[in-house]
């Protein structure tokens, strides 16, 4: 939680930081998640969060984000369906190269924190309190589209490194995402 905060201290920072290789922004837009493992389905979600894009020199740029993230998984067993929704505040830190003017190519780190975890069985909420971990690590891949200077459209590749199950079964279940982006510099 501490390193947490010392983020959100050091981005909302930044965004008081007047330089010509300091770019500050929001962005948002739709998930496609599942877990990695045979038997789950896609669900839909989305993430909402802010950005800093530090250019470190001439084609590199770091930018670190904050967001807020719904992600899961669905799977069909003995004829019911379980829906796994679960919520993170996703620190991504990328490292985008400009490979032309308008196009960027981005990978790097991201570390989730489970603020919230539902499961629903036929449309019934049943417990799941000690079932996922509280941390998440995965490593991000992703192309960015920029437009009229200010705006951007991203898609990216987010693959969960970490076993997000407590539960000792064969599954080993880790997070899968691709993240559609809008996004708009201040």
């Amino acid at each position: 939680m501490r390193n947490i905060l010392i983020f959100i201290v050091l981005l909302f920072n930044l965004t008081f930081v007047k330089a010509q290789n300091v770019n500050v922004g929001f962005k948002g837009g739709i998930n496609v998640s599942n877990f990695n493992t045979s038997g789950y389905e896609r669900i839909p979600g989305f993430h909402i969060g802010l950005f800093t894009e530090l250019l470190i020199k001439d084609r590199f740029s770091l930018q670190p984000e904050l967001l807020y993230s719904t992600q899961g998984s669905s799977k069909m067993t003995m004829d019911k369906e379980t829906v796994t929704n679960l919520s993170y505040v996703d620190l991504p830190i990328m490292i985008k190269y400009r490979v032309l003017d308008n196009f960027n190519v981005e990978f790097g780190p991201e570390f989730g924190f489970l603020i919230s975890k539902k499961t629903h069985v036929d449309g019934k909420e049943i417990d799941i309190n000690d079932n996922f971990e509280d941390l998440d690590f995965g490593l991000n891949i992703g192309i960015v589209y920029s437009f009229e200077s200010i705006f951007n459209l991203g898609v990216r590749y987010n693959y969960g490194f970490s076993e997000i199950n407590t539960v000792k079964t064969n599954d080993k279940i880790k997070n899968e995402v691709i993240q559609l982006s809008f996004g708009i510099k201040l």
